[in-house]
């Protein structure tokens, strides 16, 4: 869902060609929305509103519905297809067989499928081809289905036969984020520039915006973006933090060098950028999307969370400020988990912070109810005994965690644990 386009075409968009409005009446009412991308185990989230899961449903000739999908009002079935992918006739009758296959398993779970979506990084010059190939599509799944496809914000730039592809859909998703091959993730939404563009058409459309940071190498003019490295990976394996400044749309940009090599795609003096989704980027995004215009039906958020995410903003950060509502301040919050030692009390101790990307080290201290035997440390923690029934922890800067293994305590009886900030 990416693609770098020149900055120089962004001036003329306001002058691209007129597209006559099919539909003059407004969109849906505004609503949220994720793409859910397949994952192990998403991220729970209690009372969270989602109005629209858009869901990767894998490829067209081997579909899958995920089991364990985060509760929506309606799903949308997405297929991802790669920018070489010839857009032929068996194609389309693999992806209309697919999602009639696919909406009868989510209607035999209780889920309402309202349609599909075709997110292709189609190059602009081929629009007119993808356009005849979305017609094709349409005519071969049942007429009450929603048809959408991601868009390229390159793709209304002028002359591109854009509005060809858009009469063929019932909402297009122009996607906000990663349109330049830099560190940041999030483009700037300006509704005054964007608004006149999106609204010609007349076809009810959704913003997408990121919600995701990401971890770059970079050695010389070379980058590579690092997808498996959590910010608590760079940490341990000291990376030093360099520095921090803030990205024109409020992102957290945060610099960093390897004193050591670790894995294979990092190498001691490395320089790497840590690119951290904040409350105020995303706060900003949704207020300028409540600007647009009146074919605008909401925004589709990139994306819901895996279990194990944490260079992302989870769904409850999201949903306040959606709502137009401050993050609630959060305290430390410790649980115990009982472990099997035999005769003796084990407890695994897993502790939440109250921020998760502090830019310093952070102590806490943790206190029994009764004497521990011993205390076994998780590796990724720094402790200190403080006496027979108390501990100090210390959870690194930008650990990034929502929740982190402090260790293993052991005690000859029942215990209670309270945890304060040092």
């Amino acid at each position: 869902m990416r693609f770098v386009v020149s900055l120089l075409w962004l001036a003329s968009a306001l002058s691209c060609g007129r597209i006559v409005p099919r539909n003059p009446e407004p969109a849906l009412p505004w609503q949220i929305g994720y793409w859910y991308w397949r994952s192990a185990q998403p991220m729970r989230a209690e009372g969270v509103r989602v109005d629209c899961l858009y869901v990767d449903a894998g490829s067209p000739h081997a579909p899958l519905w995920p089991r364990s999908l985060p509760e929506a009002a309606t799903y949308t079935a997405v297929w991802r297809l790669g920018p070489g992918r010839f857009l032929s006739p068996a194609l389309i009758r693999e992806i209309a067989a697919a999602y009639a296959n696919l909406k009868a398993t989510a209607v035999s779970r209780g889920q309402h499928v309202s349609g599909l979506q075709i997110d292709f990084d189609c190059p602009a010059v081929k629009l007119p081809e993808y356009a005849q190939f979305v017609r094709a599509l349409r005519q071969s799944v049942p007429k009450r289905e929603v048809i959408s496809v991601t868009a390229l914000l390159d793709w209304f730039r002028p002359g591109t036969g854009v509005e060809r592809l858009l009469e063929q859909v019932d909402e297009f998703v122009p996607q906000f984020y990663d349109v330049e091959p830099d560190a940041t993730v999030v483009w700037k939404l300006e509704a005054e520039r964007w608004r006149p563009v999106l609204e010609r058409s007349g076809v009810a459309y959704r913003l997408g915006i990121a919600t995701f940071g990401r971890i770059m190498r970079m050695r010389g003019k070379q980058r590579r973006f690092l997808r498996d490295l959590r910010p608590l990976d760079l940490i341990v394996n000291m990376c030093e933090p360099q520095g921090e400044f803030r990205s024109d749309v409020g992102e957290r940009i945060v610099r960093l060098r390897a004193k050591r090599a670790f894995g294979t795609a990092v190498a001691a003096g490395d320089d790497l950028l840590m690119v951290i989704p904040t409350q105020e980027a995303l706060s900003a995004s949704v207020a300028e999307a409540r600007k647009f215009g009146p074919h605008c039906a909401g925004v589709v958020l990139f994306r819901w969370p895996s279990a194990a995410d944490t260079l992302v903003l989870a769904p409850d950060e999201i949903a306040a400020i959606v709502e137009g509502n401050d993050a609630p301040p959060r305290e430390p919050r410790l649980s115990a988990e009982p472990g099997d030692c035999g005769r003796l009390q084990c407890s695994d101790l897993f502790l939440a912070p109250a921020l998760r990307f502090a830019p310093e080290a952070h102590g806490f201290e943790v206190r029994a109810s009764v004497p521990l035997v011993s205390f076994i440390p998780d590796p990724t923690v720094e402790w200190r005994s403080g006496g027979s029934d108390t501990f100090s922890v210390r959870i690194p800067a930008y650990a990034g965690v929502r929740r982190i293994h402090l260790g293993r305590a052991i005690t000859k009886e029942p215990v209670q644990f309270q945890v304060s900030s040092r």
